[in-house]
Order: C-alpha cells, then sequence, then structure tokens
C-alpha cells in the first residue's frame, strides 16, 4: 500500500534523515514543535513508516522507541549508562560473532541490538578520580 505524501510525513521523514543516531517520538516533535505537528500524528506515522518498511524502529533498555532509517551499511551506537552521551561506530562490533554462530550452529543471524551499552572514558575517569 502506498502512502500518501503530506507534509507532515515529508517533514518527519527529512528530520529523520538528517540523524546521526536513533531518535524518539518525543525528539521528533521537539525537534518539529514550531511545524505544529501533534505528537500522536508523530507516532502514528512512525508506525506507518515502520510497517512500510521505510524507517526501523528498536526498543531501549528503559522501553523507549528509538526509530532511524535503515541504510546500506548498518552503524552500531555506544551509549553511557552515567551521562548518555552516543558513539557511532563505523563498523559492525557483532561481524566475527555472527559469522562463529554461523559455523558452529548454522543459525543465521539477521537482527542485532542497534544500540550497546556501558560507561564511556570520561565517566570511568571521574569514577577512578572519587
Amino acid at each position: 500500500m502506498q502512502l500518501k505524501n503530506t507534509k507532515s510525513r515529508n517533514l518527519i521523514l527529512n528530520f529523520l534523515k538528517q540523524q546521526d543516531v536513533p531518535v524518539t517520538a518525543n525528539d521528533i516533535f521537539q525537534n518539529l514543535i514550531d511545524e505544529k505537528i501533534t505528537l500522536s500524528t508523530i507516532y502514528r506515522t512512525l508506525e506507518k513508516f515502520t510497517n512500510q518498511k521505510i524507517i526501523k524502529k528498536e526498543v531501549d533498555k528503559n522501553g523507549t522507541a528509538l526509530f532511524f532509517l535503515p541504510q546500506n551499511q548498518h552503524c552500531h551506537i555506544l551509549e553511557c549508562k552515567k551521562c548518555h552521551n552516543q558513539i557511532k561506530l563505523k563498523y559492525c562490533p557483532y561481524e566475527n560473532i555472527n559469522k562463529k554462530i554461523k559455523h558452529d550452529t548454522n543459525f543465521q543471524v539477521d537482527e542485532e541490538n542497534i544500540v550497546i551499552y556501558g560507561i564511556c572514558n570520561s565517566c570511568n575517569k571521574k569514577q577512578e578520580n572519587n
């Protein structure tokens, strides 16, 4: 089913195209607040985009839905559990693990978590100094 081209959908899609990291519906709402798009419209649009495979959705450890555009080369995000700083990796840290799983079990991994949680260098240094 073809989606109707609307101003709201175009604004949301263009916002997602500009993002380096996955975003929440609330992030979109806050950034497009001047466009007078309601949060319910954003949620409905994100659901339609996800169902049409225009965007991808992942749920983080807190149960918050994150949305992002699929790219030719998928990416992973490192997120600090203390300061929530995010670092985008330019490679897949699961590549060798996925090959080993396939070799050992004949199980084909077709989905990975995009966000990897830990403690960043700055927060580690702060913790060491205390």
